[in-house]
C-alpha cells in the first residue's frame, strides 16, 4: 500500500543522510536517483546462476528455486511499477549494473568498493 511505500521511501532518504551506508534493494536506486553523493549498483546474472545460487542459499531443489524466483522477480517488478513507475532492471537507476554470470562476486565486490571510494573523494575535494 502507498503508506509503506512512503514510510520506506523517508526510511531510505534519512538512512543514505547519515553516510557510507549500504542500502539494499527496497527501491533504494530509485529513491536516491537524484542524488550525487550515491552509488547506485544493480546486480544482474543469468537464470542459471540466479537459479543454483537461490537452491545453495535456501536449501532448494531446482524446481523450487525456479518457483522461489519467479514469485521474487513477480513481486519486485509490481513493487517499482506502483512505486516509482518503474522496473528494476530499468539500467537508467544506477550508476554500474554488474552481471555476476561473468565476473566473481569477489570482483564485483572491488569494483563496488572502488567506485564508493571515487564517489566519496570526488564529492569531498
Amino acid at each position: 500500500n502507498q503508506k509503506f511505500i512512503d514510510t520506506t521511501a523517508e526510511v531510505i532518504r534519512d538512512i543514505a543522510e547519515e553516510g557510507s551506508v549500504v542500502i539494499l534493494s527496497r527501491g533504494g536506486a530509485a529513491i536516491l536517483r537524484e542524488r550525487d553523493k550515491v552509488l547506485r549498483v544493480g546486480i544482474v546474472a543469468d537464470l542459471k546462476d540466479r537459479i543454483h545460487r537461490i537452491a545453495v542459499r535456501e536449501n532448494l531443489d531446482s524446481e523450487d528455486a525456479i518457483a522461489f524466483l519467479e514469485n521474487s522477480d513477480r513481486a519486485q517488478n509490481a513493487y517499482f511499477k506502483k512505486a516509482f513507475g518503474s522496473n528494476p532492471s530499468d539500467p537508467f537507476l544506477y550508476n554500474i549494473m554488474i552481471n555476476t554470470s561473468d565476473v566473481s562476486v569477489e570482483t564485483a565486490v572491488d569494483l563496488i568498493s572502488d567506485l564508493a571510494l571515487n564517489i566519496k573523494n570526488k564529492n569531498s575535494g
